[in-house]
């Protein structure tokens, strides 16, 4: 039987959330173990609630982008925190960038096709 955890939560906070969860996570792990994948749709929401909101010069897919690094740091720290690097994993996992039309992935070239969610890129 399924249990809904949540319904319909809100987009503006979800990759604070998601930031938090994953440093509650590896905290709470015993010590030089803990994996995690983060996939993060911010950036397609491209709605945010911190204080980075239009400080971009790429407007609100920089400030998203701006959000996911500001994210990968914290947990970075965390993981840094909670025991050696060497036995901590951690997939950062990103999708094509901004659409191709009304947004701009400035330095970067390119866009993101419409077919959701195809993820080409990680770094460990």
């Amino acid at each position: 039987m399924e249990k809904v955890i949540e319904e319909e939560p809100d987009q503006r906070l979800i990759t604070q959330r998601y930031t938090g969860r994953r440093l509650r996570l590896s905290s709470a792990t015993r010590p030089g173990r803990f994996f995690s994948i983060a996939a993060y749709d911010a950036a397609l929401a491209a709605v945010l609630e911190r204080a980075l909101r239009r400080q971009s010069a790429n407007g609100k897919w920089g400030d998203a982008a701006e959000e996911i690094d500001w994210s990968t740091g914290e947990i970075l720290k965390g993981l840094k925190a909670n025991g050696p690097m060497r036995r901590r994993g951690y997939f950062h996992v990103r999708n094509g960038g901004a659409l191709r039309h009304g947004a701009s992935n400035k330095p970067l070239k390119g866009g993101k096709v419409r077919r959701g969610r195809e993820a080409i890129g990680c770094r460990s």
